[in-house]
């Protein structure tokens, strides 16, 4: 079993336990109309992520590589974008600058953009910030730690 597929079955077995779901009444609830890019080119990732964030009650779109996200973002308002870093056809970086140069020529909104890889070196953090991401996210993804992100952003919308 490799160590990929391993973490998605983990991952996706975590979210079903009840030590992920909030106290009653403790954390604010995110906005019902949240909508979420999912930008990954792993298929047991994609449902890993796409479940926890139904879990959490918010909508979200899948694509699996940097100009499908382009594309996307060129059609709809997403309040965040989950950004794989590492995928074929164009990565997360490309695309993040990409999207910076689209909003910008464009006069679009600041779409916030947070980055999921399994890398936690210092250098790769720098890339991501240097590349236009606002923030980063190491894989697997935490349910907690994907709230809070939610929760953050969720503050940010237009």
């Amino acid at each position: 079993v490799s160590g990929t597929a391993l973490r998605a079955v983990l991952a996706a077995e975590f979210t079903r336990r009840e030590r992920f779901e909030p106290e009653p009444g403790t954390a604010p609830q995110l906005p019902e109309n949240m909508r979420v890019l999912v930008v990954e080119d792993s298929v047991p990732s994609q449902k890993v992520v796409r479940g926890m964030l139904a879990k959490l009650g918010v909508r979200s779109d899948v694509v699996s590589n940097g100009q499908e996200a382009l594309d996307a973002l060129h059609h709809h308002n997403y309040d965040l974008v989950l950004m794989d870093c590492e995928m074929p056809v164009l990565d997360g970086y490309e695309a993040t600058r990409r999207i910076r140069a689209w909003e910008a020529d464009n006069a679009r909104r600041h779409t916030p953009i947070v980055a999921l890889t399994a890398h936690i070196l210092q250098e790769i953090k720098d890339r991501c910030r240097l590349s236009g991401m606002d923030a980063y996210m190491a894989k697997p993804v935490d349910l907690n730690e994907l709230r809070a992100t939610l929760r953050i952003y969720a503050g940010s919308r237009h």
